[in-house]
């Protein structure tokens, strides 16, 4: 990596033209002097074009027509040039000194991945008591390979709190269609050399009515079967690179519908679990079991945490059916609602 590391913020946009001056303002203003700004609006109505147009002249920019997060993403990718590549959410905002902290955190040549904390921040900027990942989750540093190759999960913040060397991420973009960009890309980038955490937060995360994890699209089983696409994808995905890396024996597709095989997800198997008690289909034991597994072997739970996972999926195996819905919704409330 070059003396002083160019850094490519990336920033997709999709109705947000409330937030939008806040996010490139905060992008525009870091302390560390070799940044490049690259945005892709995806399809916005609301006046973001002619916003962000008073911008161009401090910006790379490029209007598309609305096809997904996904795609945004990747085309800033294709834009951007940085030797470290910061994907931004514009509702979200940087802080001041964000980038010069990252490279930082990048001068030790091992490291391909950097996970800062995020503040939350309500609508109006306003701070919230809140941080991601929350108070009592560990971000651990270090070498992660083959913990990621065996759960396929571990505790990362949100998109803007996520940083890439650019020579790893050439090896796993584009993103696939359908895929969360920090879930996938934090998952099969971590399998690749060590991560380093940044405890003092790098920017604040916007709370508002229009957050994904808030309006999701889609409810009921609908929404579990969304979420169980997403899961069973990834861990394909990363099964298959954890393979070719050496860092697990190949033991067919984890996309099979026995539990049993690496990696051992306990998103997934929560997923699978609920979305037998709720439509009444047979094999939620097995999942129950794979989900116990999992929480029981993960580095990351703390006993208080790994306890309340266990009660969990005993309760939702054990229970009858419909007490088992009523359990299921208390973790996966988007299941109340009709599909």
């Amino acid at each position: 990596m070059t003396e002083q590391p160019l850094v490519s913020i990336c920033i997709t946009s999709h109705n947000y033209a409330r937030f939008l001056p806040a996010a490139l303002e905060s992008a525009l203003g870091q302390s560390y002097p070799n940044v490049e700004i690259v945005v892709v609006d995806d399809g916005s109505i609301d006046g973001s074009h002619e916003l962000l147009e008073r911008y161009a002249d401090s910006l790379r920019l490029e209007l598309q027509p609305i096809r997904g997060q996904a795609a945004a993403c990747n085309r800033c990718y294709e834009l951007s040039r940085g030797d470290i590549v910061l994907f931004h959410d514009s509702d979200d905002v940087l802080e001041g000194d964000a980038a010069e902290r990252i490279v930082a955190a990048f001068e030790d040549p091992r490291v391909v991945l950097v996970l800062g904390r995020l503040r939350d921040i309500d609508e109006r900027g306003e701070p919230l008591p809140g941080v991601r990942p929350p108070e009592g989750c560990t971000m651990t540093q270090g070498d992660l390979r083959r913990m990621v190759a065996k759960h396929a999960t571990f505790t990362w913040p949100e998109t803007t709190g996520q940083s890439f060397r650019r020579t790893v991420l050439d090896k796993v973009m584009p993103i696939p269609d359908g895929f969360a960009p920090d879930l996938y890309l934090s998952n099969l980038v971590a399998l690749d050399g060590y991560v380093a955490t940044i405890e003092r937060p790098v920017g604040r995360y916007r709370v508002h009515g229009g957050n994904k994890h808030m309006v999701p699209g889609r409810a009921g089983v609908d929404w579990l079967d969304m979420k169980l696409r997403e899961r069973r994808l990834i861990d394909r995905e990363v099964h298959e690179k954890a393979s070719d890396l050496g860092l697990t024996q190949s033991s067919g597709s984890s996309d099979k519908a026995d539990p049993s095989g690496e990696p051992h997800d306990y998103i997934r198997a929560g997923l699978e679990l609920a979305r037998r008690r709720v439509t009444g289909e047979r094999g939620g034991t097995a999942w129950a079991l794979e989900g116990i597994r999992a929480i029981v072997s993960h580095p990351q739970f703390r006993v208080r945490a790994r306890a309340r996972h266990v009660a969990w999926f005993a309760a939702a195996a054990a229970a009858p059916p419909r007490l088992a819905r009523r359990v299921v919704e208390a973790r996966y409330p988007f299941v109340k609602a009709p599909a």
